[in-house]
């Protein structure tokens, strides 16, 4: 007797992105022919920020180049597979959209939050309406990462919305790096320094506690750098900042055991995947509403989501965060064993429940772990 051939997924991105490989590993785990093509392995911007190709075990990854064009690979997919875009107006992602749509193929979208602020924010919207409109009928549904994704995605005419999330794989093998082991409370940033992120607002705001109870690192680079290093000395706090740099992704988890909290004060973020790290490695999370995470944050219960640009609330859950004391291991392990509903393998149950869920004409809706 012939075996039954798993149904395959296949993930259309523009780089093979440490945030998506592990999610597509794991839905190969539970029994999906898993299919990653990427336009290319990856960006030059990304490998500047620390980024790493990641390890790909089980997934077929295909790059594609001049003997690999789409064309030929779209056709290796099954007729009923499943194909996931990443975004709804990427230049690339789209020309698989057209292939999809030409040979009547229907394909999911997964997209983060949009910035629609300004009077960008109000061309944005008119212009993913239009595109929601116009690809309506070949679109199967959204995986919407970020809190205020779903409704967004909803007002500007999606249908079969689902949230979602980066599904990170769980930190192994962590040295914790206990630079200060006086008792004081350590704070991290850890991202791009670019003044979307605001590290502007948590220097400000670190300034408003009491000297000696606390640090802060900074792990990262950018354009913003000098200027936040200006701030830190007008601000007389310098002595209790450490910059460390850019510091390769597969480092930085280390780091996050070692900090009693992460703060992520963007003024937009589609997600947040470090604030994701920090939870898996059982490291509490204070984040702007402004940030795609501050649901899972909300729903974590440790650290907190502050009103952006609100520097008092901001300086409230900071003092919060000192007066609870550094994160013992027993902390840690809980917060940990909480942030499994954000693994790798918790996502790829999920996205599996919501592929067989679609179109089954059951009326209970997959919900995501952090929800229940």
């Amino acid at each position: 007797m012939c075996c039954m051939k798993n149904k395959e997924v296949w993930f259309w991105h523009t780089i093979i992105s440490p945030h998506m490989i592990a999610l597509a590993e794991q839905m190969a785990v539970i029994g999906w022919d898993v299919y990653y093509v990427a336009f290319e392995q990856m960006s030059l911007d990304r490998i500047q920020q620390g980024w790493i190709i990641p390890d790909q075990n089980r997934v077929k990854v295909i790059t594609l180049d001049e003997a690999n064009t789409l064309e030929k690979t779209f056709s290796l997919a099954d007729a009923d597979a499943v194909h996931i875009c990443e975004g709804l107006r990427r230049p690339e992602i789209s020309q698989v959209q057209a292939l999809c749509r030409l040979r009547m193929r229907k394909y999911w979208v997964i997209m983060e939050t949009v910035d629609d602020a300004g009077w960008r924010g109000i061309l944005r919207r008119l212009v993913y309406r239009f595109e929601f409109h116009n690809k309506r009928k070949s679109l199967a549904g959204v995986l919407a990462i970020g809190h205020r994704t779903p409704n967004w995605v909803r007002k500007r005419g999606g249908e079969n919305i689902h949230a979602f999330a980066y599904y990170l794989p769980t930190p192994l093998n962590l040295q914790t790096v206990d630079l200060y082991p006086s008792g004081r409370v350590i704070f991290m940033f850890a991202g791009q320094l670019i003044r979307r992120k605001r590290v502007d607002l948590l220097l400000t705001s670190f300034a408003s506690l009491p000297r000696g109870s606390c640090e802060l690192w900074i792990v990262g680079s950018g354009k913003a750098e000098s200027e936040l290093r200006e701030l830190a000395k007008r601000l007389e706090i310098e002595e209790q900042v450490v910059w460390f740099g850019q510091v390769a992704m597969d480092a930085v988890p280390s780091l996050l055991v070692g900090a009693d909290c992460l703060v992520l004060p963007s003024a937009h973020d589609g997600w947040g995947a470090i604030a994701s790290e920090a939870l898996l490695a059982g490291t509490p999370v204070i984040c702007s509403d402004t940030s795609g995470v501050a649901g899972v944050v909300r729903a974590s219960l440790v650290g907190g989501v502050f009103a952006y640009p609100h520097i008092s609330e901001l300086v409230a859950l900071m003092s919060s965060q000192i007066h609870s004391g550094r994160i013992t291991s027993i902390q840690r392990q809980e917060i940990g064993q909480w942030a499994s509903c954000i693994e790798a393998a918790a996502g790829a149950a999920y996205l599996d429940e919501i592929l067989r869920w679609d179109g089954s004409g059951a009326l209970v809706r997959p919900r995501p772990g952090w929800a229940v």
